[in-house]
């Protein structure tokens, strides 16, 4: 029989960077269909402790582990390829998702655990996974160049 109580607290920050290209052109509500690619990198730090107590079955327990893991500089890229849309709802109000295809994980620096949840990529179990967002976002329209092109006009 083995009793185990542990805790996992993880937290930094993550970016993601790359290009989309728009699959509508030039459309009357600025709808947008695309397909990109990008580039990922994680900063964090997790923090693992756990306490396994070990029994033979009998009254004497055989071992009895503490592990207090904590890791300051975890880093993490990955690639993505991305596809979503954004449709104009009412107004200036518009309605999108994006649907990514995670690859490529490489974490550097996990000294002494390889970290369970990494920001920005999820639960560390797979080469491979997937990610959905969707968002509601409003389209401020910036006014084109108003001044003359002669300024004597």
């Amino acid at each position: 029989k083995t009793n185990t109580l542990s805790s996992y607290t993880s937290s930094g920050q993550y970016f993601r960077v790359g290009l989309n290209y728009n699959l509508l052109q030039d459309t009357p509500n600025k709808n947008i269909a695309f397909w990109g690619f990008r580039y990922a990198r994680s900063f964090s730090q997790d923090h693992l402790v756990s306490k396994v107590s070990y029994d033979s079955g009998g009254p004497i327990k055989t071992q009895n582990v503490f592990i207090d893991s904590k890791q300051n500089n975890v880093k993490a890229r990955w690639f993505e390829a991305v596809v979503g849309v954004k449709v104009k709802v009412w107004g200036l109000l518009y309605a999108g998702g994006t649907l990514r295809y995670k690859f490529g994980l490489r974490i550097d620096q996990s000294d002494s655990h390889v970290p369970y949840d990494m920001l920005g990529w999820g639960l560390n179990d797979q080469e491979e996974t997937f990610g959905f967002n969707l968002y509601l976002s409003l389209r401020i329209p910036f006014p084109y160049d108003t001044l003359p092109s002669n300024p004597k006009e």
